[in-house]
């Protein structure tokens, strides 16, 4: 009978995302009580990978290793608004 023994105190690498909006406004009447608004946003604006979970279980091959990574994809988006 063997024993499996897993440490569960083992810190997994974190997240590292960066986003980004840029905003512009555009005067349309003299007193600047309407304008339009142009926003631009962006999610993980650098496409940065992270890495899966670690390999805590001391009888598999990789043990101490990462897993993998997770690929969160970048998302843009871009938005016009009128105020009056």
């Amino acid at each position: 009978m063997s024993c499996l023994f897993i440490f569960p105190n083992v810190r997994n690498p974190g997240a590292f995302y960066t986003d980004a909006t840029l905003l512009k406004k555009f005067p349309i009447a003299k007193e600047s009580a309407t304008y339009f608004e142009l926003r631009m946003e962006a999610q993980n604006v650098f496409n940065h990978a992270n890495h899966n979970n670690i390999d805590n279980n001391p009888n598999d091959p990789t043990f101490g290793g990462v897993l993998g990574k997770q690929q969160y994809p970048r998302v843009m988006q871009v938005g016009a608004r009128i105020f009056f």
